[in-house]
C-alpha cells in the first residue's frame, strides 16, 4: 500500500466508522473532527502512518469497531498509534479507575514521540472547538481547558515537534480569549 493509499483506506474507513455521528460541541458531523487532526498532522510533515493514525484514532474509542478490524486492515505502526491514543477505561468508570488509568495512560504515550504529537493536535482541535461554544457552555469550556492544561503539560515538555507544539500553544491562547 502507498502512503497515499494508506491515508485514503483511512479516511474512507472513519468517514463509514463515524458516519451517523455528530461532535458533541454542535451539529458537525464528527468525522469531520479527525480529517481537521488528519490535515494538520500533514501539514506538519507528520508520516503517512501518523495521518492515518489520526484519521482513526477516535475509531475504537466511539464506534462500533475495535483494535482487531483495524489491524485487518492497516499496518501495524498505525493501529499502536490509535492504541495508544485510545483511553483504556470507559466513560462511565469510577473516579478512582480514571485516576488509576490516566497516568499509565499517559505514559504509554510519551514514549512515543509520534503519539505525543498526535495526542496534541487532537487536543488543540478539541480546545478550539470549545472555543466556539463558550457562549452556550461556559463551564464545560473552562472545566476543558484547565484539564488540558494539566494533563498536556507533560507530552508538551517532551515534544520536539515545534510546529505541534505551536499549534497547541494557538489553540490555548484561543480558548482563553475566548472565556475572557
Amino acid at each position: 500500500m502507498t502512503p497515499l493509499e494508506l491515508v485514503l483506506e483511512a479516511a474512507d474507513f472513519a468517514a463509514m466508522a463515524h458516519a451517523p455521528q455528530r461532535r458533541k460541541t454542535g451539529h458537525e458531523p464528527y468525522v469531520n473532527h479527525v480529517v481537521r487532526v488528519a490535515r494538520e498532522a500533514s501539514r506538519q510533515g507528520l508520516a503517512p502512518e501518523v495521518v492515518a493514525a489520526a484519521l482513526l484514532h477516535d475509531v475504537v474509542e466511539d464506534t462500533r469497531f475495535g483494535l482487531d478490524d483495524l489491524r485487518a486492515r492497516f499496518p501495524v505502526r498505525v493501529v499502536e498509534l490509535v492504541r495508544l491514543m485510545t483511553q483504556w477505561w470507559p466513560d462511565d468508570a469510577p473516579a478512582r479507575v480514571r485516576a488509576a488509568e490516566k497516568p499509565k495512560y499517559y505514559a504509554a504515550i510519551l514514549e512515543d514521540a509520534d503519539a505525543v504529537c498526535l495526542k496534541l493536535l487532537d487536543r488543540a482541535d478539541n480546545l478550539a472547538d470549545m472555543a466556539g461554544v463558550v457562549d452556550r457552555a461556559r463551564d464545560w469550556a473552562e472545566r476543558y481547558l484547565r484539564r488540558s492544561e494539566q494533563e498536556m503539560a507533560p507530552l508538551l515538555a517532551a515534544v520536539t515537534h515545534a510546529g505541534v507544539r505551536a499549534r497547541y500553544e494557538r489553540a490555548v491562547v484561543a480558548l482563553r480569549a475566548a472565556l475572557d
